[in-house]
């Protein structure tokens, strides 16, 4: 089992290194800019957050020009993603970043998940693109092709499945954690599908566990060895 840990955390980097997706917030360090946008990819898809999250930075780049605004301005910023009621969440949240963390994003998951509209995904996306911290990023993607490859329980949402998380956690490695992040998020998104996954594409699909029991036909059990 840890082999094959070993070759998942392997196979991720490779792959990223050649395949993840470039958006203007990736590769950020800024914590500012990568809390706005994960908070605009929230329920929404990297392509239609580019040019809402560019005006964004523009217009707000940092927490006090956001927490000067109105919520009416906000609105008109990001009314392309058609959810104008996170603007008064944005407002909220730099308005407590600058009074309670004198402007300053939170390096820390506990206060980060104190700010309005931040939750646990958005708060370890903070820690680990911004401040190069070893933490998991689980989402819907990630966790498809973390449950296929190890076959892991699937019957939890993965932002509820706390075991998932944990495991999550003993995967990334120090070393390069968001391009490892990433590339499982991209790897689910691109190839790991939820219908019609694009196996022969797929890095991992010899030991993935999902596709060898495709391939032999059978359902495949989760080892008992298996420590999550």
């Amino acid at each position: 089992m840890e082999a094959d840990r070993e070759f998942f955390v392997k196979t991720v980097l490779a792959w990223g290194q050649r395949h993840v997706r470039k958006f203007p917030w990736r590769g950020e360090r800024d914590p500012w800019r990568v809390l706005i946008a994960e908070i605009l990819l929230q329920r929404t898809t990297p392509g239609h957050v580019v040019k809402v999250y560019e005006d964004f930075i523009r217009k707000f780049p940092d927490p006090f020009s956001l927490a000067r605004a109105s919520r009416e301005e906000v609105e008109k910023v990001i009314l392309p993603l058609g959810m104008v009621k996170r603007a008064g969440t944005l407002v909220k949240m730099a308005q407590v970043i600058c009074k309670r963390y004198r402007g300053q994003v939170p390096n820390n998951v506990e206060d980060l998940m104190r700010l309005p509209g931040v939750g646990r995904y958005t708060a370890h996306g903070v820690l680990c693109l911004a401040y190069g911290r070893p933490v998991p990023m689980i989402d819907i993607n990630s966790a498809r092709v973390l449950r296929r490859y190890f076959g892991l329980p699937s019957d939890k949402k993965p932002k509820r499945d706390e075991r998932l998380w944990a495991f999550a956690a003993s995967l990334v490695p120090v070393e390069k954690p968001a391009l490892f992040n990433l590339a499982l998020l991209d790897l689910g998104a691109i190839i790991c599908r939820d219908r019609k996954p694009e196996c022969e594409r797929c890095p991992l699909s010899r030991k993935c566990l999902h596709h060898v029991s495709q391939m032999r036909g059978y359902e495949v059990e989760v080892p008992s060895s298996l420590s999550i």
